[in-house]
């Protein structure tokens, strides 16, 4: 249902789990003091780089390569939509559940129409803001189920315990699962 105002923005926020309002933690801010378009454009900078982190943590944490080398790497990619799903089940293992995606799919095209000059309806942006968190949140609880890590979270200790491959070795790995290595 979509929210009349940017408050129930916040109360829909309000109960999300805890890691997901911290990694979101500007958000009530933004809603109070800004339009919704510059709220959009931070959850979608929060939402790529929760993308770029879960493939980071997917390959060190299950492949136990090399963080630097892996870091680096992927800082130096350009990952579309498409190239993030495919790039998500070669590291993760398994497909993104298209359900959690469809979601997000439909508050891409409300961002989409405002980053490139068009207007978005009010009752758009704010369905689309919903639909973030609720993804941020069916994100979250896919990716711990299948590779034990909460990307909308604290990262810290995701690897855990455990000897890394040597950074020849990660660069073989990373340039396996399609990822330009200099």
């Amino acid at each position: 249902m979509t929210p009349k105002s940017y408050k129930g923005i916040l109360k829909r926020f309000d109960k999300a789990p805890k890691g997901v309002r911290d990694s979101l933690k500007h958000l009530p801010k933004l809603i109070k003091e800004f339009p919704l378009e510059v709220s959009l454009g931070y959850l979608f900078s929060r939402v790529e780089r929760s993308q770029y982190m879960t493939l980071y943590c997917g390959v060190v944490k299950l492949h136990q390569c090399d963080k630097d080398v892996t870091y680096s790497v992927l800082q130096n990619q350009h990952i579309t939509r498409g190239m993030f799903v495919e790039s998500f089940k070669t590291v993760i293992g398994v497909k993104l559940d298209s359900k959690i995606v469809s979601g997000l799919r439909a508050a891409e095209k409300v961002r989409d129409k405002i980053i490139h000059g068009r207007e978005a309806k009010p009752e758009e942006m704010r369905m689309a803001v919903i639909r973030v968190i609720e993804y941020a949140e069916s994100y979250n609880d896919f990716v711990n189920n299948h590779a034990g890590f909460r990307p909308f979270d604290s990262l810290t200790g995701f690897k855990g315990a455990g000897k890394s491959l040597s950074k020849k070795s990660t660069r073989w790995i990373l340039k396996g699962m399609g990822f330009s290595c200099s």
